[in-house]
């Protein structure tokens, strides 16, 4: 379910309102025909469950078209907000208007907080994951994403570093490990270990990098807990502390980046300041002198 709902927010925010209809006639023909609810319960389903991803995302979209050339730090609070901790809170309310449609009784508490954090989780993870993967498809066809741009600018400033190599390296190894074990204790442990070297690298060294590694890790962690909980039959308290940390830590990765780009766009702009003529908007002569001293044997022709 958490794929489906990361898949359904980023359709929307690729395609708008033109697969309203597909998506909502989805889940209605998922919840009559495959899981046998009765046709009120799956023509509320089919609302409810769609209406909120959709508003959630074009609310982003609008935003973001306004932030896109200004300050991209100020686009990942955005996404953090409304995508990351509203819709996540909507879909609580989703699931007591099904409920109240399909006569329930009401939730109870321990599943908000599982509804919420596991939408945390799911729309600061899984979903900026596959709309990344939705963009290098739609670049391969020649569609140019200013989200990719501006990653692979920050990761090439730094790729030449060995700490880059490190930091990739030592990921690669630890991850490996912590797959190979069977212990609950060791793989969390491990874990916890990556999601703070992805916490270093964030913004740092990009922004797919990181996310695509954050995804790994937050997918390990919740699939060995899944099978505990699958074999004990419940959710105990042990999960739910999982979840909580995993929602911080995940919050803190956002809070970083955010914090690391914000200091790259001063940096970029106080270069252009100094390189760029502000009447040509051309590179001006300290930028000339700059290149020529990457040469040996130069010259310069100024006069």
């Amino acid at each position: 379910m958490s794929i489906a709902n990361a898949v359904m927010v980023v359709v929307f925010i690729f395609f708008n309102w033109r697969v309203v209809y597909a998506v909502s006639l989805s889940v209605l023909a998922y919840y009559y025909c495959f899981i046998g609810k009765a046709i009120d319960v799956a023509f509320a389903s089919a609302i409810f469950i769609t209406l909120f991803p959709f508003l959630f995302s074009q609310l982003f979209i609008y935003l973001y078209k306004q932030y896109e050339n200004k300050n991209f730090s100020a686009v990942i609070g955005i996404y953090f907000v409304i995508i990351g901790l509203l819709l996540p809170l909507s879909t609580y309310v989703t699931a007591m208007t099904v409920s109240f449609f399909a006569g329930s009784e009401p939730l109870a508490m321990n599943f908000m907080a599982y509804s919420i954090l596991g939408g945390m989780l799911t729309q600061l993870s899984l979903t900026p994951t596959v709309l990344v993967l939705f963009l290098l498809v739609f670049a391969k066809l020649g569609y140019k994403s200013k989200y990719l741009e501006f990653s692979e600018e920050i990761r090439q400033s730094k790729n030449s570093s060995p700490s880059h190599l490190i930091w990739l390296s030592t990921f690669i190894v630890i991850t490996v490990i912590a797959v190979s074990f069977q212990n609950a204790l060791v793989i969390h442990s491990l874990c916890f270990v990556l999601l703070i070297l992805i916490i270093f690298g964030f913004g740092r060294f990009g922004l797919v990098q990181p996310l695509l590694m954050a995804t790994i890790v937050t997918l390990v962690m919740l699939t060995e807990s899944l099978d505990r909980v699958n074999t004990l039959r419940t959710l105990d308290e042990q999960f739910y502390g999982l979840l909580v940390v995993l929602a911080v830590m995940i919050t803190l990765c956002y809070a970083i980046a955010g914090a690391v780009i914000k200091n790259f766009e001063l940096l970029r702009q106080q270069i252009k300041l100094e390189r760029i003529d502000p009447y040509t908007d051309l590179f001006n002569v300290k930028q000339l002198e700059e290149d020529l001293s990457q040469y040996k044997k130069s010259s310069d022709c100024l006069s």
